[in-house]
């Protein structure tokens, strides 16, 4: 399917552009910390209950990881896989 990457800074901006595509979120990968990147993470999950993955070393500081990533975990989104490293 269709995918949309935005940065998560107004996670409503996130929701009505994925709304008018006739898209849903289930995922939200943050590869960082960065206000602009991680701001809207908990507006989003609250609206469609994703999942949200980041790096373990800056869960205080990223709202809202379920799933903590530390260096050499594997990672599958939809048909793709990554390595953390």
């Amino acid at each position: 399917g269709r995918r949309l990457r935005a940065r998560l800074r107004h996670g409503d901006a996130v929701l009505a552009a994925a709304s008018a595509r006739g898209w849903s979120i289930d995922t939200i990968l943050n590869t960082h910390w960065h206000p602009d990147h991680t701001g809207g993470n908990l507006r989003v999950k609250e609206a469609t209950g994703a999942t949200i993955y980041g790096p373990a070393a800056e869960r205080e500081r990223i709202p809202g990881i379920d799933i903590a990533l530390d260096e050499g975990d594997r990672l599958s989104v939809g048909s793709h896989g990554a390595i953390v490293w």
